[in-house]
């Protein structure tokens, strides 16, 4: 499983996102705002979705607020990807 700490912002908008589609593959821990997933790739599925469905306006051309923090969220995870270093496997 990789491992990473969220901003709190960020992990709070995590948590409203229907993950059960990943069922236990994925840990949210709200004391630390640690995430744990052994499918990470799938995690990324998922918000890239939210962020086309819910995320932009109804003609699709410009990102709304709400796509922009969820924007902000793919883009921490995956400054992870990009820095291991950060990860807490």
């Amino acid at each position: 499983m990789v491992g990473f700490t969220l901003s709190p912002s960020s992990f709070r908008l995590l948590k409203e996102i229907d993950l059960s589609e990943m069922g236990s593959s994925v840990v949210l821990d709200g004391k630390t705002c640690k995430v744990k997933t052994s499918n990470l790739w799938l995690l990324q599925t998922i918000l890239n979705e939210k962020i086309v469905t819910k995320g932009l306006t109804p003609d699709q051309q410009n990102v709304t607020p709400y796509g922009r923090e969820l924007e902000g969220l793919y883009n921490e995870i995956l400054y992870v990807l990009e820095y291991p270093w950060r990860r807490s496997e």
